[in-house]
């Protein structure tokens, strides 16, 4: 039966499209990842930038610490 929907799914919904017919592979077995939707807006770079001035150091000593303890 599984080869026989994979048939169908390879010939008769994505035709050639090679990228039609990896998404209908990835949907059918459950692999398919779909990534959440963002909460609110995505801030610019420089918001960004803005936002976590500072933090460098922080995040660096943190890495250096963890790497340190491994």
């Amino acid at each position: 039966m599984n080869a026989v929907v994979n048939e169908l799914l390879d010939k008769g919904l994505t035709g050639d499209d090679e990228h039609a017919r990896l998404d209908a592979y990835l949907r059918t077995t459950g692999k398919r990842v779909i990534p959440p939707a963002p909460r609110g807006p995505v801030p610019s770079r420089d918001e960004v930038i803005k936002l976590t001035k500072g933090w460098g150091s922080a995040v660096s000593e943190a890495l250096e610490d963890d790497r340190n303890h491994r």
